[in-house]
């Protein structure tokens, strides 16, 4: 355990409880009046959930601006059509998953630090990391599914489809200064995204307990959002409300754990797929990897990172006590965790790119992340790790 280490907590007020979107326009109205409200195009408007909050807002007289048209894996240009919209915002408000948040987050960036809507090439200046974000319009985050952490984090994600780049960027700006989880809105999701999203929340997780960058307190949220995670992913995807909210206190917790010790080689690796195939979900991705890094890091680690494996490994089930903690058992944990909720889909088939192409792509793209996985990674370990998940 590193206990030699400085510590930041997410400044968020988090608000959980059933029914507590109808106090988004309370919330909102302590920055501005004047919102731009960024969702998903179908699901929170079909479910009723946006109408919800924009008569909250009315009601607190916060005028709002809706944009809704943000891609699966968003991209720089859906955040410059999204500031666009409103682009005298004085309060950004996201309603849904972490496509929509990761657009809000980089809008309120975007609405804080430039005076004209911003190109493509403004927004890549911080998203690439050649600028730190060093302030943003206020945030407020109400999550639709458990799985992203975003609604408590410092990290935006956006793609640049003209170079492959999907990278992760933030700051403390990005953090939203509210957040309301409301488990009404989680109860909407569908079996299989309640799988994605809840594994997406279990790499965060596992990620940041193995991290260069963990430390005792990060420890703690980490472990208890992973027994929360084993505990209660089954039943989420079953549609049990009661595990639905508890999936997403371990969302909250991996969120915390995200902004404090970030994440590592499996983030990376998953980034590098969806780069190449933007249409495929992000938790599948991570799915197709997961167990591959784990055996690499594992077979490769010094003995506080196998031990650490070996956490991970109880807390889904599987002790270490019965089966040497070695790589191949390390495999067989995760595949056989993933396979429980159908993820078990291999790099192969969600791309025809080559183990060499996405090897170059994560070592391009993704080198602070690579930079805090426990073992050193290399691009010709990159290459190897993606050919036994192919």
């Amino acid at each position: 355990m590193n206990t030699d280490f400085d510590y930041s907590h997410p400044r968020t007020q988090v608000r959980f409880g059933r029914g507590r979107r109808d106090e988004t326009g309370e919330v909102a109205a302590r920055h501005g009046d004047d919102a731009l409200v960024v969702t998903t195009r179908n699901a929170m408007q079909e479910a009723g959930f946006l109408d919800d909050v924009l008569a909250s807002l009315e009601e607190a007289d916060v005028s709002a601006t809706v944009y809704d048209d943000a891609d699966p894996n968003p991209t720089v240009a859906n955040v410059v059509d999204c500031v666009e919209t409103a682009p005298d915002a004085e309060i950004v408000v996201a309603l849904g998953g972490g496509s929509p948040t990761d657009v809000a987050k980089a809008a309120a960036l975007s609405l804080a630090v430039f005076d004209e809507p911003p190109s493509i090439e403004d927004v890549w200046t911080y998203a690439s990391g050649e600028k730190r974000p060093e302030e943003a319009t206020p945030l407020v985050a109400l999550p639709s599914t458990s799985g992203t952490g975003s609604h408590v984090d410092p990290w935006a994600v956006v793609t640049r489809a003209d170079e492959r780049a999907k990278v992760g960027f933030g700051g403390d700006a990005l953090v939203p200064h509210d957040a309301i989880v409301d488990a009404e809105i989680l109860d909407e999701m569908p079996a299989d995204l309640a799988a994605r999203t809840g594994f997406d929340a279990f790499c965060h997780l596992n990620e940041a307990y193995v991290a260069r960058g963990s430390d005792a307190l990060t420890d703690a949220n980490a472990l208890r959002g992973m027994e929360l995670v084993s505990r209660n992913l089954r039943r989420s995807v079953e549609g049990s409300s009661e595990a639905r909210e508890k999936m997403a206190v371990a969302d909250t917790l991996a969120g915390f754990c995200e902004a404090t010790s970030g994440t590592v080689a499996t983030h990376a690796l998953a980034h590098a797929i969806s780069a190449y195939e933007p249409d495929v979900a992000h938790g599948d991705a991570l799915a197709s990897v997961a167990a591959e890094v784990a055996a690499y890091n594992v077979e490769n680690g010094d003995d506080e990172t196998k031990r650490r494996y070996g956490e991970i490994a109880e807390t889904l089930g599987f002790p270490v006590a019965d089966r040497k903690l070695d790589a191949p058992f390390v495999v067989d944990t995760f595949r056989e965790f993933v396979a429980e909720f159908d993820l078990d889909a291999s790099v192969g088939d969600l791309t025809d790119a080559t183990p060499e192409e996405l090897a170059e792509n994560a070592a391009e793209h993704m080198r602070l992340v690579l930079r805090n996985n426990p073992v050193e990674v290399e691009e010709d370990d990159l290459v190897g790790i993606f050919e036994d998940a192919y």
